[in-house]
């Protein structure tokens, strides 16, 4: 019973909210007013049924106890009328009503939705579904006071996120963050609190656990990685600073700076190796994607050091040539394989593509300072000697010497390759290719040099496959589709 008058108690405040909220949202909407019209209504048709059918009655009837059934008759007609008129009335305003309470609690429920999500947000990194700095900060302060011994705090930062993000796009970037987040978060959530404290870094707290747990906690957490090294593309590295308060005097931002500074000390004595494992990484999953790009760079290692020892150059020059000649496709590991491995020639479109990939290899290489002069290169190996080359339009010995060696043999290299749609050419042939394109294409004193003392020697033809180390059938190109020989 007590139920159900609570109950009613709700519908009536309900209804009667229904109909305040309703009154304010049209302040013109007067109630009182269409009240009395309906009101006035139904008068006006009782009070006219009632005088017409009497009057109309004692015109044409003279028999009384007939107008008596008949006044009975009407009467009930009456009843049946009001009944109806009320009925339709209460269903319409109920209707109303109803509909206007739906929409209230739509209204609500949405309401309560975003008052939740914000919550959400003010405490979560939208991308990695992690606590952010904000939250986590809070929970130092927390944690902070007495009673929280020991506490282990611990930061991430992943190594190489740049490269991705310049090499693969955002889009990439973002993944290789989720995917740490969700490696840290596996092994953390169920310890402490795992937050985003940064762009590529990651805040762990882990109250009760002292330094060694929380070590082999991390040490875990590198395991994995390196298994999803061995099967992924994305080159992921990540480094760490532990810190734990161990006594009661030690303040958070002590054992905050002390995490900090683990991190710092880790990181300079791995950058270098981590910048080159991304390097390498990203080469070895190029070499993946085509076995014959390998094979490509070798030759072209080979061809290009026997060119460079007629121009005198120094020990780093000639160090230089050879990471140039193996890294000089490097870019292509963001050319979508469709592209790569296509086997008819590239349309316009697809070529713009397949150009920017000595722009994005630029930008793998000046992400090491150990390459930087490299880089240069990389970026210059598709310029020509008349300036028609791409990307900068470099003209003559603007290009660097080292980028106008490997453009020769690269060239060569392509025109002495089977194509899909092409068998390689001649020997004969490509030399007279390079020979027609001195002086625009090429440098012409690297023409001549190649052509008279490598491929050309003491008046004999030497076998260009010995000479690269190759063999006749591991020559596939490694740019399959190009729409130019010398590209």
């Amino acid at each position: 019973m007590e139920q159900r008058k609570a109950r009613d108690s709700l519908s009536k405040a309900s209804l009667f909210r229904v109909f305040k909220e309703s009154a304010d949202a049209d302040p013109e909407f007067n109630y009182e007013k269409k009240a009395k019209k309906i009101t006035a209504i139904y008068l006006a048709f009782g009070f006219t049924w009632i005088l017409a059918s009497d009057r109309i009655m004692d015109i044409f009837i003279r028999d009384r106890e007939l107008i008596f059934q008949i006044s009975i008759l009407k009467g009930w007609i009456y009843v049946f009328l009001t009944g109806a008129l009320i009925y339709f009335l209460m269903f319409f305003a109920f209707r109303k009503i109803s509909k206007a309470s739906n929409e209230l609690a739509a209204e609500s429920n949405e309401r309560k939705r975003r008052e939740q999500q914000i919550l959400y947000l003010n405490g979560h990194d939208i991308l990695t579904g992690l606590y952010n700095r904000s939250f986590f900060e809070q929970e130092l302060k927390k944690y902070g006071s007495g009673g929280n011994i020991p506490v282990s705090l611990i930061l991430w930062d992943i190594n190489g996120l740049k490269i991705v993000n310049d090499v693969f796009g955002r889009a990439k970037g973002d993944e290789m963050l989720m995917l740490f987040a969700s490696e840290i978060n596996r092994v953390f959530a169920g310890q402490g609190i795992v937050a985003r404290w940064g762009g590529d870094e990651f805040a762990v707290l882990l109250p009760g656990m002292p330094n060694k747990a929380a070590g082999g906690m991390c040490k875990e957490v590198l395991d994995h990685l390196d298994a999803i090294n061995r099967e992924s593309q994305l080159p992921a590295s990540i480094t760490f600073g532990i810190s734990t308060k161990t006594v009661e005097e030690d303040s958070m931002n002590s054992m905050l700076k002390n995490a900090e500074d683990m991190l710092f000390r880790s990181k300079l004595t791995q950058v270098d190796s981590s910048r080159y494992y991304v390097i390498e990484s990203i080469r070895r999953s190029l070499y993946e994607k085509d076995i014959e790009t390998e094979e490509h760079a070798e030759r072209l290692r080979v061809l290009s050091e026997k060119i460079g020892s007629h121009f005198g150059l120094t020990r780093s020059e000639e160090k230089e040539l050879e990471i140039f000649a193996m890294l000089h496709d490097i870019g292509k590991i963001a050319i979508s394989d469709s592209i790569l491995n296509k086997p008819g020639k590239l349309d316009d479109h697809e070529w713009e593509k397949m150009k920017r990939h000595s722009e994005i290899g630029y930008r793998i290489a000046r992400s090491v300072p150990e390459l930087a002069n490299v880089a240069e290169y990389i970026l210059a190996h598709h310029e020509r000697w008349d300036g028609t080359g791409y990307p900068k339009g470099l003209t003559g010995e603007s290009i660097p010497l080292l980028a106008r060696i490997v453009a020769v043999t690269d060239a060569f290299d392509a025109m002495t390759s089977d194509r899909p749609y092409r068998k390689a050419m001649k020997l004969e042939d490509a030399v007279m290719e390079l020979k027609n394109c001195a002086g625009s294409h090429f440098d012409p004193s690297i023409v001549s040099i190649f052509i008279d003392r490598v491929i050309f020697k003491e008046n004999e033809t030497i076998d260009i496959y010995d000479i690269a180390g190759g063999s006749v059938k591991s020559r596939e190109p490694l740019f399959k589709g190009d729409p130019d020989l010398l590209n």
